[in-house]
């Protein structure tokens, strides 16, 4: 993560394809957000293929 003016990018999350769809990177965001609360913006490094990241 770096922080620039309050902006955190997240660049970028993986998550093992046997555990994928079940939540877990939305539960790690929700963590993340409440250690960083001051935080204005969040931006994910992804691409389109990764359709999972993008839902994020």
């Amino acid at each position: 993560m770096k922080k620039d003016n309050q902006i955190y990018i997240v660049s970028p999350i993986f998550i093992l394809p046997e555990h994928q769809e079940k939540g877990i990177a939305q539960k790690a965001f929700i963590l993340v957000e409440q250690i960083y609360d001051e935080t204005k913006s969040w931006r994910l490094g992804t691409i389109l293929q990764e359709k999972g990241n993008c839902y994020l």
